[in-house]
């Protein structure tokens, strides 16, 4: 049996879950998790997005947590890196990287340096699976949604939490992922 065989023998392919915690079925190479955090675009997103980090950081505080983020969004995240931040590092992409088939191999290639664990796509949407998918040997865990490329997740958690609070979703999926009640979104 392939490593990548045992890595993912486990846990099944492209399932919804909807039973917490995830996080005691998912596959982990070493002694704690590396982490790829997938949200592209969208300044608010990505600030509802951050209570993951802090539920991360409770669950696995040793974790190598990285996000994957489009130039023009990246600034936001800057606070989260270095001393006393949530982040180890972010990716930056430019947000016409689709247009080159040299970029996504560049990109491949970086991602696959890296030997993520895991990539978490809390952004939901075609684009971001396939950058996702572009990570080799990771287990991939997103939202459950109408978009195509559902098949390019490994697991899909629902949207969850009150439809009338937009971060709500970003709060189930860590508290899903992690087992740990999420609060408010912030920034450091």
């Amino acid at each position: 049996m392939s490593a990548g065989a045992q890595y993912y023998r486990a846990v099944p392919h492209s399932t919804t879950t909807t039973s917490a915690p995830l996080a005691e079925h998912l596959p982990i190479r070493g002694e704690q998790p590396r982490i790829l955090i997938v949200r592209l675009s969208a300044l608010g997103d990505i600030v509802f997005s951050s209570s993951l980090l802090e539920n991360l950081r409770r669950r696995w505080p040793k974790a190598h947590i990285s996000w994957l983020v489009q130039q023009n969004f990246a600034g936001i995240l800057k606070s989260e890196l270095g001393e006393g931040g949530r982040l180890d590092d972010c990716i930056v992409v430019p947000a016409n990287i689709y247009r080159s088939l040299g970029a996504l191999y560049r990109l491949r290639r970086q991602l696959a340096e890296r030997r993520f664990d895991w990539v978490l796509d809390i952004q939901g949407l075609f684009k971001s699976r396939v950058l996702a998918a572009l990570t080799p040997g990771a287990y991939r865990i997103g939202f459950d949604s109408k978009e195509p490329g559902t098949w390019l997740l490994h697991a899909r958690l629902p949207k969850g939490g009150d439809a009338r609070d937009i971060s709500s979703e970003y709060r189930y999926f860590a508290t899903a992922l992690t087992d740990l009640p999420s609060g408010p979104p912030r920034l450091t």
